[in-house]
């Protein structure tokens, strides 16, 4: 996602940043569509943060009856210590 966002910056820059051909576009100003733009940002993050509130829930409760007092295996890190007592 970050090497596709990347490489849309560098084609951006490339055909219109480089050579000032945006400034030539005469763009006016739209108040309509600029309050659009900020209520879908603002409505994908309420969005995230709903479903991600239901899905921490679902999780919780199954996670619930999953706790148990039995032994667990030694870790990665338990491991390398031992190395270097």
């Amino acid at each position: 996602m970050v090497l596709f966002m990347v490489t849309v910056g560098c084609i951006n820059h490339y055909f219109f940043v480089r050579e000032r051909t945006f400034l030539n576009y005469c763009f006016k100003k739209d108040n309509k569509r600029g309050f659009l733009i900020v209520a879908y940002i603002i409505f994908s993050f309420i969005v995230v943060f709903i479903v991600g509130h239901f899905n921490r829930e679902r999780i919780f409760k199954e996670n619930v009856g999953k706790i148990s007092n039995e032994p667990r295996n030694e870790s990665l890190e338990g491991k390398i210590r031992k190395l270097f007592e």
